[in-house]
């Protein structure tokens, strides 16, 4: 985040997100050094606690996407995200089971 706002994990941005009533996010990487080579993963589950208290899970769709990848997120625009089934359905295998890219 940009100062002076403290840095938080995607978790807890998606927690809020979910707490204010949202049905997707989708999470850009604001550095135009385009640092970032990989996307962050959601830990999530028995022992993943937010600030207020709440154990973590992810209950709406989520996408992250990288710097270089901004131009088709343009604002206003409308956009179709396409996702792939999770990992061991449908002949899909990527990743250990259940693993979602």
């Amino acid at each position: 985040p940009r100062f002076p706002a403290p840095a938080v994990n995607y978790n807890v941005k998606i927690h809020h997100a979910q707490e204010a009533g949202a049905v997707a996010i989708v999470v850009c990487d604001w550095d135009p050094k385009g640092r970032f080579s990989t996307l962050p993963r959601i830990e999530e589950g028995e022992g993943v606690v937010m600030p207020d208290g709440k154990e973590f899970r992810c209950k709406i769709p989520t996408s992250f996407t990288l710097f270089r990848f901004l131009d088709s997120c343009q604002e206003g625009a409308v956009a179709r995200l396409m996702f792939a089934p999770v990992s061991g359905t449908y002949d899909f295998h990527i990743g250990p089971p259940g693993w979602k890219i």
